[in-house]
């Protein structure tokens, strides 16, 4: 088994946003009527920003969020996202 990158590019020619906000949406009242399970963001800092994981649960799915923060990139010619 690999992992499978996508690019921005990629992501938005398999999805569009009003699909991600209805189902963050519905996902959000699961989660409050105990239906899914959330845990606390776990960050790794590094030298020059950090790492947060975001993992949950819904039934028939999971899921982490991976996001990385690095404050200095746009000072250093670099995306910020």
């Amino acid at each position: 088994m690999s992992t499978l990158l996508l690019d921005r590019n990629a992501v938005k020619s398999l999805i569009e946003m009003l699909d991600v906000i209805n189902v963050l949406d519905e996902a959000s009242w699961m989660c409050g009527e105990g239906k899914g399970k959330m845990s606390a963001k776990t960050h790794l800092s590094l030298e020059h920003g950090d790492f947060r994981a975001m993992p949950a649960t819904l039934p028939g799915c999971e899921g982490v969020k991976w996001v990385d923060v690095h404050p200095e990139n746009p000072y250093r010619g670099l995306l910020s996202m």
